[in-house]
């Protein structure tokens, strides 16, 4: 296997290049400029930016007995496996390793659909949980999606926004702010309005890392539950053997 990105779409509309690194969006251009902000700094951990990363099997820092597992889950940084190319598809698998903080054995794949005339992408994880052994410890998992959206460096945060069930959010935090995702979602990212979808998230994280100065990127990122729900057995969600989940998330040029 090796490490070359793939490309899917037309150059000539829309186009995105994707990493075997964790199936990560590095890239998303219609008709040559960029509707997310392209991701930077791969190799390094501490000041990595951009893209559209999956956070995977968790989304944030998890706390207690699972706080010595890294910040976001291990997806975006594994070298999957990829099959089934075409023009505007493809897909990545990968399967997790047991350790002694996640002891539960997960396969994944992720597919990535481009759209050039529905100027949309699509991205869908699938997960399920294999038979590990461990009948009587249920999984937990909380994954999320981290796209990075485009800001204006001549302009500070406060006058980038995105629209959550038309409520007008220009409000980005360094510590990170959470809605609900309810509604439809617009971002603004660029020079584009955005329609962006993930239905079985069921919140949003509003976050940038610097809020106040001129910033060239913001993200509104859909996670499937709250991050603090994590490991939670009243309010979290677990995956028993066998049992799967999938989630999507989409952006769509509005016109």
């Amino acid at each position: 296997m090796h490490n070359y990105n793939k490309t899917f779409g037309s150059k000539d509309s829309l186009y995105a290049t994707v990493s075997p690194i964790g199936a990560t969006v590095v890239k998303l251009t219609y008709y040559g400029q960029d509707l997310i902000y392209p991701l930077k700094g791969i190799d390094s951990l501490s000041r990595r930016r951009g893209g559209i990363p999956i956070c995977f099997p968790y989304f944030g820092s998890p706390t207690g007995r699972y706080s010595d597992l890294p910040r976001h889950g291990w997806l975006r940084d594994e070298k999957l496996e990829f099959f089934g190319e075409s023009d505007n598809e493809g897909f990545f698998f990968g399967r997790s390793k047991p350790t002694k903080e996640y002891p539960w054995e997960l396969e994944y794949r992720v597919s990535v659909l481009i759209d050039p005339e529905a100027a949309s992408l699509k991205l869908e994880l699938e997960v399920v949980r294999v038979d590990d052994g461990l009948l009587s410890l249920p999984a937990p998992i909380n994954p999320g999606f981290h796209p990075y959206f485009c800001g204006d460096p001549n302009h500070s945060i406060s006058e980038l926004f995105a629209s959550v069930n038309g409520k007008l959010i220009t409000e980005f935090h360094q510590n990170a702010a959470m809605i609900a995702s309810e509604g439809k979602v617009f971002v603004r990212s660029g020079n584009h309005n955005l329609k962006l979808s993930a239905p079985e998230c069921s919140c949003l994280v509003l976050w940038s890392d610097s809020p106040k100065k001129e910033s060239a990127y913001f993200c509104v990122e859909p996670i499937l539950m709250k991050p603090a729900t994590f490991g939670d057995c009243d309010g979290g969600r677990f995956l028993q053997i066998g049992e799967d989940l999938k989630m999507t998330f989409s952006l769509a040029v509005v016109r």
